[in-house]
């Protein structure tokens, strides 16, 4: 068995003010990885709130490349700094 996690990062709720990320409110943990552990390679999304509730999420092959494609897409069309 084998897993390879691609990305991990915390989110954090919006701010209302202004829209942004507010890091003084308790983030959630993100990981999407990749594990054989049912017997062949799947692609997973795990969320963990911040009491460390987990839930885990499969990903198809279809609904991962969708996502992918959705979040550059996204990225793309913001032309200015939104950090």
């Amino acid at each position: 068995m084998s897993t390879t996690v691609y990305f991990e990062d915390k989110l954090y709720p919006i701010d209302e003010q202004n829209g942004r990320s507010d890091i003084t409110k308790p983030g959630m943990k993100m990981e999407l990885f990749r594990s054989n552990y049912y017997g062949d390679d799947q692609i997973y999304l795990k969320l963990i709130n911040s009491e460390g509730q987990e839930s885990i999420f499969h990903l198809t092959k279809s609904l991962a490349s969708d996502l992918s494609e959705g979040l550059e897409s996204v990225v793309n069309y913001i032309g200015y700094n939104n950090t």
